[in-house]
């Protein structure tokens, strides 16, 4: 089933190369998939952060030329 090594007898040294290979070839396409994701939604939240830090700006600003 899945996730399952093969035994040792089962397998020659070509097949183990090309098992270790393409297991560390899917582990590294995983976290590479992994952290574009995440950078991607980092640089959606920042760039709502600063349109929000503006906005907060601008109100502050507004209330006190109203009170001048």
């Amino acid at each position: 089933m899945f996730g399952e090594n093969p035994d040792g007898g089962e397998m020659n040294m070509k097949r183990w190369i090309s098992y270790i290979l393409s297991t560390f070839v899917i582990n590294i396409v995983g976290l590479n998939l992994l952290i574009s994701v995440i950078s991607e939604n980092y640089s959606d939240v920042n760039s709502r952060l600063n349109a929000i830090d503006c906005k907060a700006r601008l109100e502050q600003i507004l209330k006190v030329e109203e009170n001048i």
